[in-house]
């Protein structure tokens, strides 16, 4: 097996040396390219599954069309593809989705979505080969890379220390320009919650490698000395 790094959007990746994955196997999520003008790396793939009404569509679909069209496989929610059906409550907010993409393997909500409160509808393990979309956006990244046939993995970006000031909790203050809400508490809870899931599920080693030490789940490794020691996997 080959292992993989797992890119969370936290604040701390405004310190991590990211070009140093070049040539290493990454995976991206939601607004990542906000960072490319800043470095050369690019992930090797990229996922969005969750839908934020707060996001304006101009927001995500960029995402989409920025890795789309440097031919990057992605993992995408089925609502971006179809949008939401008349009588559901986000109708307004997504009428219609952008229809059918070349390389994007179309991802379904499970029966633990939405998550909560850290409890994901009962959820307690991944039950892949189907995605569990019960917690937040890295576990699905992870389960993602899993399915590739990767590991061990890799964490970085994630901080685990989310602050009631939103534009604290990412690498980018404008990440999210329009979302003014104070989701801390719950953020905190639905991610810890789903790293526990992910640390007892995996069947993969998973360390953590963020220049935030907030993120205890897994062994600590230092990014570069990974690098350094070129062990192939």
């Amino acid at each position: 097996m080959r292992r993989a790094w797992i890119i969370g959007n936290g604040p701390s990746l405004n310190q991590t040396p990211l070009d140093l994955l070049r040539g290493e196997i990454s995976f991206g999520m939601n607004g990542i390219w906000r960072i490319y003008q800043r470095v050369r790396w690019r992930p090797n793939y990229y996922y969005m599954v969750d839908f934020n009404t707060a996001v304006p569509r101009e927001e995500w679909e960029t995402g989409i069309r920025i890795h789309q069209e440097m031919g990057i496989p992605m993992w995408l929610s089925e609502v971006y593809r179809d949008g939401f059906p008349e009588g559901h409550p986000n109708h307004k907010d997504l009428p219609e989705g952008l229809g059918d993409l070349p390389n994007v393997t179309w991802v379904k909500d499970c029966k633990h979505k939405p998550y909560h409160g850290g409890n994901s509808k009962g959820a307690q393990e991944w039950h892949l080969p189907e995605i569990c979309t019960g917690y937040n956006h890295i576990s699905g990244v992870m389960q993602v890379a899993v399915l590739e046939g990767f590991g061990p993995l890799y964490l970085l970006g994630c901080d685990l220390d989310y602050q009631a000031d939103p534009k604290l909790n990412h690498f980018d203050p404008e990440y999210n320009p329009t979302d003014k809400r104070d989701l801390s508490k719950q953020l905190q809870t639905d991610a810890e919650w789903a790293h526990k899931i992910a640390h007892n599920s995996a069947p993969v080693q998973i360390y953590n490698c963020s220049y935030s030490r907030g993120l205890s789940e897994y062994p600590f490794r230092n990014m570069r000395a990974v690098l350094a020691a070129k062990k192939k996997w």
